[in-house]
């Protein structure tokens, strides 16, 4: 990882608290603990997400099993957890298409459910049930395209920048899903590069209105363009992928 781009401490807590549940050796619990303290000296625990797909250290603390856990420091990772689900459920609820925020965060904009995901593992609640749905229906056609935003899914499906189906003539492949729409920049000519920069846009010249001015949820573009097409295992598959597959084993019911 680029330092710059994911700092390395996050990562290392994650690591101490899997190594820990993957061993018991309490030598990683307590890594993990001076660790957190150094970030949390006042003991309030803060859920930082600083990459696009978790798990992260405090859901990661917050899902061992009791026998391993501190109680007091568990219970703060819970309560973390449980904070941040709401506000990403009040957040999906007040959306447009009850789609994410408009923030365009790398490999999360079809929406990131890890802090959902956690939130009913621990809850149950409903309600973390239901804006996983609703974020799930906005990458599978719940949006102004109509269609999905994953290849071979779906009666339409949006068509991805694919060299080879462009020059050979070849089907797209199935199971491609994109990075879905992105925020236009405030300024009309600009959109947002890697880490938040700034740079041109590429063959957005003929659009009318100005890239700038496109509501977020319609700004999708099959254009040879990374920001539109680009597909990554690591971010915006591992949320689809993560979506799809806990909504599918939470409705999957016993015979019994």
């Amino acid at each position: 990882y680029d330092s710059a781009v994911v700092p390395a401490e996050p990562l290392a807590r994650a690591a101490f608290v899997w190594m820990y549940h993957l061993t018991e050796d309490s030598a990683w619990h307590d890594r993990f603990k001076a660790a957190q303290t150094r970030v949390n000296p006042d003991g309030v625990i803060t859920f930082e997400s600083e990459n696009d797909t978790g798990p992260w250290a405090v859901p990661a603390y917050a899902l061992l099993p009791e026998r391993l856990a501190d109680p007091e420091l568990q219970a703060k990772c819970r309560a973390a957890v449980i904070a941040r689900a709401d506000e990403r459920e009040a957040e999906i609820a007040a959306g447009p298409f009850h789609a994410i925020p408009t923030k365009g965060d790398w490999g999360s904009r079809l929406g990131r459910p890890w802090e959902l995901v956690t939130a009913h593992r621990l809850t149950k609640d409903p309600r973390y049930l239901l804006a996983l749905e609703r974020m799930a229906q906005f990458s599978l056609g719940r949006n102004p395209h109509n269609a999905s935003y994953t290849t071979g899914l779906g009666v339409r499906q949006i068509v991805p920048f694919s060299l080879d189906a462009h020059y050979l003539g070849v089907p797209y492949p199935e199971g491609i899903t994109t990075w879905g729409p992105v925020p236009p920049s405030h300024d009309p000519d600009v959109g947002m590069g890697r880490s938040g920069r700034v740079r041109p846009q590429r063959n957005l010249g003929e659009l009318h209105p100005k890239w700038g001015y496109w509501p977020w949820a319609e700004s999708y573009f099959s254009i040879r363009d990374y920001v539109y097409t680009e597909y990554t295992v690591a971010t915006n598959m591992a949320n689809v992928l993560m979506m799809r597959a806990y909504l599918a084993q939470s409705h999957t019911h016993s015979p019994d």
